[in-house]
């Protein structure tokens, strides 16, 4: 399946509600015993909010003026991509990490959409 290409003029327009991502990434690392049922829900929110933030950040890389933030925001997008693609085994502990993984690549994520650094205005249009 291919993703959609978002464009840097569509990216101001993605719905991205920090405040709202941030508390679920909290609640994913702090999370402490919870019902299957629960832990599944908190999963498939972390899903969606770094595939959202994956096409917003993917649509600023090109126009970020720094080749090391341009090289740390395309490793973060490549980890967050696997952690959202990893299906882990069965067991308590390999769930938890899995949580802990894909709150950890929200965090970094939604920390690069808010500050990826200098941009180039007329780059990756």
């Amino acid at each position: 399946m291919t993703a959609p290409v978002i464009t840097p003029a569509d990216e101001s327009r993605l719905p991205i509600d920090a405040a709202t991502i941030r508390e679920t990434y909290e609640t994913a690392v702090h999370h402490t015993a919870n019902t299957p049922e629960t832990l599944e829900l908190l999963k498939s929110k972390l899903v969606g909010q770094v595939e959202l933030l994956i096409l917003a950040v993917r649509a600023v890389v090109p126009r970020m003026q720094e080749l090391s933030r341009r090289k740390v925001a395309e490793l973060v997008l490549r980890r967050a991509r696997e952690h959202v693609d990893a299906r882990p085994g069965p067991g308590e502990s390999a769930q938890a990490s899995h949580l802990f993984d894909l709150a950890t690549a929200c965090r970094a994520l939604l920390t690069l959409h808010q500050y990826p650094g200098a941009l180039d205005e007329d780059a990756g249009q």
